[in-house]
C-alpha cells in the first residue's frame, strides 16, 4: 500500500485546531490511497485500541534500572551543603542537609545541625555549590510505548516490526528522569501506559509518578489514528467511552475535537457519576463555554480558547475568569504551538534544538523534508496560514488566563513535530517566563507544586519538605537567577534512589546508541 498520494483532508477536519497539530506525525486515519470515510451509521461507540499489554513493554521493563543507586529499607540518603528551593514558599538560602528514607524526605535542616553519628551507613550526595529542587512535572505528554510506533512505522512504509525503532520502556522512562522530569500526565494512554504507571506504583521500576489519561474520545469519523482512540458517534457510546476507562483503571478521561456533542454530554455525566475526571479538548460541537458549564476539568491546550485562531480578547478575558471561577486547570503546550508556527517558517532547522539528539528517529524520519506526514498538512496552503497564527494566539490566550488567575500547567505535548521527550519541559518553563512574564519561581511552581496539586498531591509532593516524596533534582545553577538553569542538571533522586551525574550520562549514552541504531535501519529502508 502507498502512503504517498493522500486522500483529501475531510470538511470536518478543515477547521483550525490540534487535529492539523498532530497530523504532522501522525496523519488522519483516511490519509491512505482508497481510505473512505466511514458509512452511516457509525456504530455507538469503537475501541481501536490493543486489549492486552504488549510483550515488548513488559520485557523491557529494567532496561535502565542497573543506573539507579537505591537505599536499602530504612538507609538514609543525605544531600549535604545544598541551598534548597523548597517550592512551598519557604526559602532556604542557608546551607541545608535533606535527609531521605524510604522514599520520603525525612526532614530539611540546616547543615549545621546534622550529624554523622546520627545517620550511620547513610548514603550522602554532595549539595555544596549546587540548588535543589522538587523533581519537575510534564504535564502533557505523550509517551511513545510501541502502540503509538507501530502506528508511525505503518503510516511511514517501513518495512521493519516496530519493536526496532521503540525504546525498551525502562529506558523510556529513563529519559524523563535524566531530564529532571519525576511526574507525568499521560495524554492519550493505552494497555503499555497502564503497565508501566502501575509497576511504578507497586515499586518494581523505576519511573515517574504518572496519571494515565483513556484514549482520546473521539467521534466517529476520528481525527486521530484508531490505534489511538475510541469512537463514539452517540450518548450510549460517550456513556459506555467513560466506563470502559473507569474500569480499564485509565485515571481521566481525554475529549477529542470532533466528539459528537451527545455523545460529550453523556461522557461527562457518566465521568460525574463515576468520579472520573475530565482533561482534554473541547469538541468543535460543544464550545469553551459548553465545556466550562458542564464541569470540564482540565483543557489540554491553552489555544483552545481561541480555537487556535486570532483570539477575541474580550471573549477570553470572559472564558478565563470562568474558568478561574470553575477552578480549571489549563495545560498551556506553549512549546509545541510555537513548534507548529515555526515549521512553516524555511529556515526552520531541527538540529538547532537543543537535545534533538533524543527526538525519536521514526518521527523525525517522517517530519523529514519529503516525508509523507509534513507533506499532508504543508502542501494546504490553508493549513499554513493557520499554523502561522498558533503561536502568537497561544501568547496571548496564555498571558489572559494567568492575569485572571487560572490554573496553569507546565506540558509540552512531546513528541510532537520536534517536541523532545523529558527535556522539552526546560524550554517549556522559559517561555513561561519570556513570553507569558512569570517570574521563574512562578514559572517552576506549574511543573512542581502546582503539578502535585492538581494530582490530588498537595503537600506530599512537589515540594521539599518533611513528609513529601523525595523526588529531588540538584542542579549547577541558580533558577532563580535565570529559568534556563532548570537544564544544569547533576544529580537527580526518584523516590529516594539516585541516579548520579556520572550514571546518568551513561544511560543517555544507552539511548543515544539505540536511537542512532534506529537511524541506520531507517537509512535502509
Amino acid at each position: 500500500m502507498s502512503y504517498r498520494r493522500l486522500t483529501p483532508i475531510r470538511p470536518e477536519h478543515r477547521q483550525p485546531g490540534c487535529c492539523l497539530l498532530h497530523s504532522l506525525v501522525g496523519g488522519f486515519p483516511a490519509a491512505v490511497d482508497g481510505g473512505e470515510t466511514p458509512q452511516s451509521p457509525a456504530p455507538s461507540f469503537v475501541d481501536g485500541t490493543s486489549a492486552s499489554v504488549s510483550s515488548f513493554c513488559d520485557d523491557t521493563l529494567g532496561a535502565g534500572a542497573d543506573l539507579f543507586d537505591v537505599p536499602a529499607t530504612d538507609q538514609a540518603v543525605v544531600i549535604r551543603r545544598v541551598t534548597a528551593l523548597p517550592m512551598d514558599g519557604s526559602v532556604r538560602d542557608e546551607p541545608q542537609a535533606i535527609i531521605i528514607r524510604n522514599g520520603r524526605i525525612e526532614a530539611l535542616i540546616p547543615d549545621a545541625q546534622w550529624s554523622p553519628d546520627q545517620f550511620r551507613n547513610a548514603k550522602v550526595v554532595e549539595g555544596a555549590g549546587k540548588f535543589a529542587i522538587p523533581g519537575l512535572g510534564e504535564m502533557h505528554t505523550h509517551a511513545q510505548c510501541l502502540s503509538w510506533v507501530n502506528v508511525f512505522t505503518r503510516r511511514l512504509s517501513v518495512d521493519f516490526p516496530g519493536e526496532r525503532f521503540a525504546l525498551p520502556s525502562g529506558l523510556l522512562m529513563f529519559q524523563y528522569l535524566a531530564a529532571g522530569v519525576t511526574r507525568i500526565e499521560v495524554m492519550a494512554g493505552d494497555r503499555d501506559m497502564l503497565h508501566l504507571r502501575d509497576r511504578q506504583r507497586e515499586g518494581r521500576i523505576i519511573a515517574p509518578t504518572m496519571q494515565v489519561g483513556s484514549p482520546m474520545v473521539d467521534g466517529p469519523t476520528p481525527i486521530q489514528a484508531t490505534e489511538f482512540g475510541y469512537q463514539v458517534s452517540d450518548a450510549a457510546g460517550g456513556r459506555r467511552a467513560a466506563e470502559e476507562a473507569h474500569a480499564a483503571g485509565y485515571d481521566f478521561m481525554k475529549p477529542y475535537s470532533a466528539l459528537p456533542s451527545e455523545a460529550y454530554d453523556a461522557m461527562m455525566e457518566a465521568c460525574q457519576r463515576l468520579g472520573l475526571r475530565v482533561m482534554g479538548h473541547v469538541p468543535r460541537t460543544v464550545t469553551m463555554a459548553g465545556a466550562l458549564e458542564r464541569g470540564q476539568q482540565g483543557i489540554a491546550h491553552a489555544s483552545e480558547y481561541s480555537n487556535y485562531t486570532k483570539p477575541d480578547l474580550d471573549e477570553i478575558r470572559r472564558l478565563a475568569a470562568q474558568s478561574a471561577r470553575a477552578g480549571t486547570w489549563v495545560q498551556a503546550t506553549l512549546t509545541v504551538l510555537h513548534r507548529i508556527s515555526a515549521l512553516v517558517d524555511s529556515s526552520f532547522r531541527p538540529d538547532e534544538i537543543a537535545d534533538i539528539e533524543f527526538y525519536p528517529p521514526i518521527l523525525a524520519h517522517g517530519l523529514r523534508p519529503d516525508g509523507v506526514s509534513k507533506w499532508a498538512v504543508l502542501a494546504k496552503s490553508d493549513a499554513r496560514e493557520v499554523m502561522r497564527g498558533y503561536w502568537p494566539s497561544a501568547v496571548s490566550v496564555t498571558r489572559i488566563l494567568k492575569e485572571e488567575g487560572v490554573r496553569l500547567l507546565a506540558g509540552t505535548d512531546a513528541p510532537n513535530p520536534w517536541v523532545i521527550e523529558g527535556f522539552s519541559i526546560h524550554e517549556e518553563l522559559r517561555r513561561f517566563v519570556d513570553d507569558i512574564g512569570m517570574t521563574p519561581l512562578e514559572a517552576l511552581s506549574t511543573s512542581t507544586s502546582e503539578a502535585a496539586r492538581y494530582h490530588g498531591e498537595e503537600g506530599v509532593a512537589g515540594i521539599l519538605a518533611a513528609g513529601a516524596r523525595a523526588d529531588v533534582v540538584l542542579l549547577d545553577a541558580d533558577p532563580r537567577q535565570s529559568i534556563t538553569a532548570t537544564r544544569a542538571i547533576d544529580t537527580v533522586i526518584v523516590g529516594g534512589a539516585v541516579l548520579t551525574a556520572e550514571r546518568r550520562h551513561e544511560g543517555l549514552d544507552r539511548i543515544r546508541a539505540a536511537f542512532n541504531a534506529m537511524r541506520q535501519d531507517l537509512a535502509s529502508a
